[in-house]
C-alpha cells in the first residue's frame, strides 16, 4: 500500500509539518533561514520604536537593552539560535546604541 492509498482511505491530505505555536515556528527538522526571519523582523520593528523623538534618552536605552534580550531569550528557551541570527541582533543593537550616543553628542 502506498501513501496515496492510505490518504484516500483515511480521507486526509498531505500537508507540511511546519506550523506556528505561541509565535514559534515548529518543525521536526532544523529551521531554515526563512523560519528565523520573523525573529529578526520583530527585533528590527521593536528597535525602530525608540527612534521616535517622543522617548527620553533613558527610555531609548531601556528599549535598546531589553528588546534584544527578551525576544531571543524566548526563542532560545526552545531552540539553539544560529550564529547568523545572533550576529544580526548584535549588529542592530550596536547600531542603535551608536545612534543614541550620536544624539547625545549633538545635544552637548
Amino acid at each position: 500500500m502506498d501513501l496515496s492509498q492510505l490518504y484516500a482511505m483515511l480521507h486526509c491530505r498531505l500537508g507540511s509539518f511546519l506550523f506556528t505555536y505561541i509565535g514559534l515556528p515548529l518543525n521536526p527538522i532544523t529551521l531554515s533561514k526563512a523560519d528565523w526571519q520573523p525573529l529578526n523582523d520583530r527585533v528590527d520593528k521593536r528597535l525602530a520604536v525608540w527612534k521616535g523623538h517622543s522617548l527620553s534618552r533613558g527610555g531609548r536605552l531601556i528599549i535598546v537593552n531589553s528588546v534584544p534580550t527578551c525576544l531571543p531569550l524566548y526563542y532560545m528557551s526552545f531552540f539553539f539560535l544560529p550564529q547568523w541570527v545572533i550576529n544580526h541582533i548584535d549588529r542592530d543593537v550596536l547600531s542603535s546604541i551608536k545612534e543614541i550616543a550620536m544624539s547625545l553628542e549633538e545635544n552637548i
